[in-house]
C-alpha cells in the first residue's frame, strides 16, 4: 500500500540510494543570500538539514553514494554563459567538477563514484539566462573523478545513455 513520506514545497527531489533521506531545492527563502538551497531531510526523524549556502543556483540533483554528497548542475547569478556540474557535502561549499564553458545538464553519477556523465547543451537550463553557441546535443562528456581528468564521448544516441560497471 502506497503511503505518504513527505510533503516538499518543490518539483525536484530524489531519494538517497538507501532510500532513508530526500533531497530537493528550496528556492526563494527570505534572510538567505541564495537563490536555491539543497535540503537534506531524514524520512526516519523528519528532520530538515540546509546544506551550506552558496549563492548558487541548482538543478538536476543527483546522489553521488561514493562520495556521500549530492552532485548537481549549478550556475553563478552573475554570469549567464555556463552551467557547471558540483558536488555539494553536508558539511562544507560544494566544489566545481566542471571546467568546460557551456551549458551542462543531466549529470549522471557511476554507482561506484569514480566519474560523473554530463551533456553540454544551447541553451541554460535555467530558462531566460542567455543562449550560447549551438551545442552538439549528441556529445557527452566524462568527468574522471578520480584522476581529475575528462574526456568526450561523441555520437551518443539521442538522449539516452547506458552505464555499466567493469
Amino acid at each position: 500500500t502506497a503511503r505518504q513520506v513527505a510533503e516538499l514545497p518543490t518539483t525536484t527531489a530524489v531519494f538517497d540510494p538507501a532510500g532513508r533521506r530526500i533531497a530537493w531545492i528550496r528556492t526563494g527563502v527570505p534572510g538567505t543570500t541564495g537563490t536555491n538551497n539543497i535540503v537534506v531531510r531524514d524520512l526516519a526523524s523528519n528532520a530538515d538539514t540546509v546544506w551550506p549556502e552558496d549563492g548558487l543556483l541548482k538543478t538536476n540533483l543527483v546522489w553521488s553514494p561514493a562520495a556521500n554528497g549530492i552532485v548537481f548542475v549549478g550556475a553563478s547569478q552573475d554570469d549567464t554563459s555556463r552551467t557547471d556540474v558540483f558536488l555539494a557535502k553536508a558539511d562544507s561549499s560544494p566544489q566545481r567538477l566542471s571546467s568546460a564553458p557551456g551549458y551542462k545538464v543531466n549529470p549522471l553519477v557511476d554507482p561506484g563514484g569514480a566519474a560523473v556523465v554530463y551533456s553540454v547543451v544551447g541553451t541554460s537550463p535555467f530558462g531566460g539566462r542567455g543562449v550560447g553557441p549551438a551545442a552538439s546535443t549528441s556529445d557527452a562528456t566524462i568527468l574522471v573523478l578520480k584522476a581529475g581528468t575528462s574526456r568526450t564521448i561523441p555520437e551518443i544516441v539521442t538522449g539516452s545513455l547506458t552505464m555499466s560497471a567493469g
